[in-house]
C-alpha cells in the first residue's frame, strides 16, 4: 500500500468510495455537483499541489485498489469560525454548499502566502473515507501506519495553526480528550527550534512558491492521533478541533442519527 497526491483521473473512484461508505450526509445538490467541484479545485492554481491524497495498492491485474482518500483545504479565519459555530453535524455539506454559492471558498495562493507568513493557516478536512472503518481490520492498521507520513507529505512546510476534522460512525465514539491533548503537546515539544526568516519567507511566497518551509511548528497528524484515541465508529458524527497551542482540542459534538 502507498499514498500519493490525487489527479483528476482518480476523482470518480474517490467519489464512488465516499458514496458507497454511507457515513457522511450531503444534500442532493452537493452530491450532484461534488465531482465537478473537486475537479475544479484540483484545476485551480495548477502550479500549487493540493492536499487531495489517495491510498492505494497495486493489483496483479487491473487498476490499483483504492483503500482511502482524503482532502483538506486552507480556509480563512472567518470560515473556520463559521464552521466551528455550527450546531449540526456534517460540516462538509455546509462548506461545499457554500462553495457552490461562491461563499467561504478555499484560500487562493496569495491568501495562503499571507497566512503562512503570519499567524498561521486553518486546515479543514471536507472529506475522508476509507474502504474499511473497523480499526481492527488489517487494512485499517496499514493505513494508520501511513497516516503520519501521508499528512506531512501533503502539509509539510506549511505554518499550520488549527485543524478541523469530523469522524463518522454508527455509535457514540469515545474520545479521550486529555490523552489527545497530551499526545499533541508531546508532538509540538519534540519539534526542534528552527530559525525563521520572515522576510525571506514572504519573498518566497510572493513569488507564488507556496510550499516553501515556514514556521517550524506544524499541526499534529490528525488521522494518526485520532485513530489511537477514538473508539469504534459506527453511527455518530464527532467533530474535533486541534490548535497549535494544544488548548482547543475538544469534542464539539457527537450526534447519533
Amino acid at each position: 500500500m502507498h499514498y500519493r497526491l490525487a489527479t483528476a483521473a482518480d476523482l470518480p473512484a474517490c467519489f464512488a468510495l465516499l458514496r458507497s461508505a454511507g457515513l457522511t450526509r450531503h444534500s442532493a445538490q452537493v452530491w450532484d455537483q461534488l465531482l465537478p467541484l473537486w475537479t475544479a479545485h484540483l484545476a485551480a492554481d495548477r502550479h500549487r499541489p493540493k492536499a487531495v491524497t489517495v491510498w492505494e495498492e497495486p493489483q496483479a491485474e487491473g487498476p490499483p485498489l483504492l483503500h482511502a482518500f482524503g482532502n483538506s483545504v486552507f480556509v480563512s479565519d472567518d470560515t473556520y469560525a463559521w464552521l466551528r459555530a455550527g450546531t449540526e453535524p456534517y460540516y462538509g455539506n455546509r462548506l461545499q454548499e457554500a462553495w457552490l454559492e461562491g461563499r467561504h471558498l478555499p484560500l487562493d495562493a496569495r491568501a495562503i502566502a499571507r497566512a503562512n507568513a503570519g499567524s498561521g493557516l486553518n486546515v479543514v478536512v471536507p472529506a475522508y473515507v476509507q474502504r474499511h472503518h473497523d480499526l481492527d481490520h488489517p487494512d485499517s492498521r496499514r493505513l494508520m501506519s501511513l497516516g503520519a507520513a501521508a499528512w506531512f507529505f501533503s502539509h509539510g512546510g506549511y505554518n499550520v495553526r488549527r485543524i478541523l476534522w469530523e469522524a463518522y460512525g454508527a455509535q457514540l465514539p469515545h474520545i479521550d480528550i486529555q490523552a489527545l491533548k497530551k499526545d499533541y503537546q508531546a508532538f509540538v515539544a519534540a519539534i526542534p527550534p528552527i530559525p525563521y526568516d520572515e522576510a525571506k519567507d514572504l519573498a518566497l511566497h510572493s513569488s507564488q512558491v507556496c510550499c516553501a518551509a515556514s514556521s517550524p511548528v506544524v499541526a499534529c497528524v490528525v488521522a494518526c492521533v485520532l485513530c489511537c484515541r477514538v473508539g469504534p465508529l459506527r453511527d455518530a458524527c464527532t467533530r474535533c478541533a486541534l490548535s497549535r497551542a494544544g488548548d482547543e482540542v475538544d469534542r464539539l459534538h457527537a450526534v447519533l442519527r
